[in-house]
C-alpha cells in the first residue's frame, strides 16, 4: 500500500498483517452518530502500553498517542502510522 492517505480499513488491514497479535478496540460512544467515534485503541500482549489513534473522518493524518508518555505524533500515511504504532507497542515489523 503506497497511498499517501487511506481509511481506517487500510490501517487495520496493514497493521494486522504487520503485527497479527495487535488487539484493536473502537471507543464506545454514548451517542452514536453525534459523538466522535474516530478513536481506536491498539494493544498487544507483549507490551504494557496502549496506543490510541484518532481521526474524526477516518482519513490521514492520524493523531497517535500512547500512555507511555505525553508525545503526540502524526501519521501522514498508513505506512508511517503503522511504523509509529509498532514502535510505540515495542514490537517489530513482520
Amino acid at each position: 500500500m503506497t497511498t499517501a492517505c487511506a481509511t481506517w480499513t487500510g490501517l487495520f488491514s496493514w497493521s494486522g498483517t504487520v503485527c497479527p497479535a495487535v488487539d484493536v478496540q473502537q471507543l464506545r460512544v454514548s451517542h452514536p452518530g453525534a459523538d466522535d467515534d474516530g478513536l481506536w485503541y491498539f494493544g498487544q500482549p507483549a507490551s504494557e502500553f496502549q496506543v490510541q489513534i484518532e481521526s474524526p473522518d477516518g482519513m490521514c493524518p492520524f493523531l497517535v498517542e500512547t500512555d507511555e508518555n505525553n508525545d503526540r505524533l502524526t501519521g501522514r500515511s498508513v505506512e508511517e502510522t503503522v511504523e509509529i504504532l509498532t514502535r510505540l507497542l515495542h514490537t517489530k515489523l513482520a
